[in-house]
C-alpha cells in the first residue's frame, strides 16, 4: 500500500486491503485467544494455591468457552485457502437399496441442510428425485 502506484488499479487495490482486513482480523482474534488463555492460566493458579474449589467451575466453563472458541478459528484457518470461499456443488444418491436408502438419502439431505443453516451458509435445491414410496432418489444442492 506505501508503493506510489498502489491506487493507481483500483480493483487490485480493493482485493489487497480487503485481504489485509481478514488478516487483521485473524491477527486479533488470535491475540484475544491467547490473552484469555494467558488469563485463565493465571486464574487457575491462584484457585489451586489457595484451593479455591469454588473457581474451578468457573474455570472449567471458561476453558470448554476457549475450546469452542478454538474450534471455530481451527475451521476458519481450514477453509481459508485460494477457493474455499467459493460456492460449492453437492449431490446425494440413493443408489440400490430401495425404500431403505431412498429414506437415508432424505435423512442425508435433512442433516447437511440443518448443518449448512447453523454454518450460515445458503443451500439452494437445483435438482431433486422423489422416491417413489418414501425418501429421495438422488438430489442436486
Amino acid at each position: 500500500m506505501a508503493e506510489p502506484d498502489f491506487w493507481s488499479n483500483q480493483d487490485k487495490a480493493k482485493q489487497k486491503s480487503q485481504r489485509l482486513d481478514e488478516l487483521n482480523n485473524e491477527i486479533r482474534q488470535w491475540s484475544d485467544m491467547i490473552r484469555k488463555i494467558d488469563e485463565l492460566l493465571v486464574l487457575a493458579k491462584e484457585a489451586q494455591e489457595e484451593e479455591e474449589l469454588s473457581l474451578k467451575k468457573d474455570i472449567e466453563n471458561s476453558l470448554q468457552k476457549l475450546v469452542s472458541e478454538f474450534d471455530s478459528l481451527e475451521f476458519y484457518i481450514l477453509l481459508s485457502g485460494k477457493y474455499d470461499k467459493r460456492n460449492a456443488i453437492m449431490a446425494i444418491h440413493s443408489g440400490t437399496g430401495g425404500v431403505d436408502a431412498q429414506d437415508w438419502a432424505a435423512m442425508l439431505l435433512r442433516m447437511f441442510i440443518r448443518f449448512s443453516e447453523q454454518k450460515g451458509w445458503k443451500v439452494k435445491i437445483v435438482d431433486k428425485s422423489v422416491g417413489s414410496e418414501a425418501g429421495i432418489k438422488s438430489v442436486t444442492m
